[in-house]
């Protein structure tokens, strides 16, 4: 049967839009999984999967057999971060600017003990999903070994070796900072009676916001590694 004139018209215009959907959809379509063992070929379950860029980032565990996957990763360089006790922290780059699905074996090498990693005051941060802006930074200081709030600490954001902002945690050891733009920050937390405590290299996303929680030591108390 012969194709009527004018509905030829319309036949290229709507293959070509076909065409650049399907070419979208490819382009968005890229996704990272791997599978995290330990030396003697175990599976890592529960560990922490962070993928960062300036941009945003996802986090995930892994699963029983050490699993882990992320969907429909926009384009960009991210990091990869590996994390759990007894563990060594690993970092490894991720590019997605050209490439599309990608798949990972990692081997994680087992930490030393004590684990210096986690042992004594460590800041433990949680990113916002993707788009929950608001408040950008925001945290809580509490007292190492009580775990009660620490009011009127003074944190003080640093970035390139130049202070940023300055904020005092209230009653309940809460602060916040609203319009710090994305990028790497350093904090520094001060507070009569406690020893100094820092953060360093806190990358802030420019999609997510960020919630940190950091214990100080007082003056002359001590930690006990085992």
């Amino acid at each position: 049967m012969a194709t009527h004139p004018a509905a030829s018209k319309f036949v290229l215009p709507i293959l070509c839009l076909l065409v650049a959907s399907a070419s979208v959809q490819s382009q968005d379509d890229r996704r990272l999984t791997g599978r995290l063992t330990d030396p003697a070929s175990a599976p890592l379950e529960g560990m922490s999967v962070l993928l960062i860029s300036v941009d945003r980032a996802f986090r995930t565990k892994s699963g029983t057999a050490g699993g882990f996957r992320f969907e429909d990763v926009p384009s960009g360089l991210y990091e990869l971060e590996l994390s759990r006790p007894g563990f060594i922290k690993q970092t490894i780059p991720v590019d997605f600017t050209t490439k599309g699905s990608q798949s990972l074996a990692i081997v994680l090498k087992v930490g030393s003990i004590p684990d210096m990693n986690y042992c004594g005051p460590h800041s433990s941060i949680v990113y916002q999903t993707p788009g929950a802006m608001k408040p950008r930074l925001h945290g809580i200081i509490q007292d190492y070994y009580g775990r009660s709030p620490v009011s009127n600490a003074k944190v003080t954001v640093w970035r390139a070796g130049e202070q940023v902002s300055m904020r005092r945690s209230d009653r309940g050891g809460k602060f916040a900072f609203d319009d710090l733009p994305a990028g790497h920050y350093d904090l520094l937390i001060s507070r009569s009676g406690y020893a100094k405590a820092e953060v360093k290299a806190l990358l802030l996303p420019r999609e997510n916001g960020a919630s940190i929680e950091i214990p100080i030591l007082k003056r002359n108390q001590i930690v006990i590694c085992q």
